[in-house]
């Protein structure tokens, strides 16, 4: 992969925020929905200054960078030919992938910003190629020392999905409660409003100095 050297006031950037998207076929129910929280999300990303970093990965069986380390201000609008929900969900190469992808990305930009990596799927893992050469058990201690590592480097990782489930499959993988949130499938818009809320303060915090890895969402 090539990227484009940072502006050279690329010192403002604060954040890096990685959305990490699920577009399987049970996305399809609520893509329109999905494509406009995304794009309210940037808006208020956008609200909230100019020192924000974007990357959005989507993935199905396969994960596909659609936007990679945009400047906020210059993000473009998130639309239906970007997103064509089908097939599986491939959760842990895709969390796998969005890291290898950020991690190259940190490198190559020479930035010491710790990202936010935000992983949205309405279902579990069910497709990826680590599960079938690691196996199910092996593959996801694998996804839980991955992110285990990356906290440890200063990353934040969020968790939001839909499934009954989803607190124990967050934590499961290595997700903090307090970094995890469960959505109805059904407020696609409502779900990404309480995400730029969220990202609004955490990104206010890494300003001030006092955000913290494990409280991305606010304690009810």
């Amino acid at each position: 992969l090539e990227y484009d050297p940072l502006p050279p006031q690329k010192t403002k950037f604060t954040d890096l925020c990685v959305m990490v998207l699920d577009k399987s076929g049970s996305m399809d129910l609520v893509r329109n929905d999905t494509i406009g929280g995304v794009n309210a999300f940037l808006d208020k990303q956008k609200e909230g200054g100019d020192d924000l970093l974007f990357t959005l990965i989507t993935f199905n069986i396969r994960a596909e960078t659609v936007m990679r380390v945009i400047p906020i201000t210059d993000v473009p609008k998130f639309t239906r030919d970007n997103y064509v929900p089908a097939g599986g969900t491939a959760l842990f190469d895709a969390i796998e992938y969005a890291v290898r992808e950020t991690e190259y990305a940190l490198v190559a930009l020479d930035t010491k910003i710790k990202p936010t990596l935000v992983v949205v799927s309405d279902g579990e893992e069910n497709s990826s190629k680590l599960s079938t050469e690691l196996g199910g058990e092996r593959a996801l201690k694998h996804i839980r020392d991955l992110l285990k590592r990356k906290q440890e480097d200063g990353w934040t990782v969020v968790y939001l999905n839909s499934d009954d489930a989803g607190f124990s499959a967050g934590a499961s993988m290595g997700f903090s409660p307090h970094n995890t949130y469960h959505y109805a499938a059904a407020d696609m818009v409502g779900t990404f409003a309480v995400m730029a809320s969220a990202n609004n303060a955490h990104r206010t915090a890494v300003r001030d100095g006092t955000a913290v890895a494990d409280g991305y969402f606010p304690t009810p």
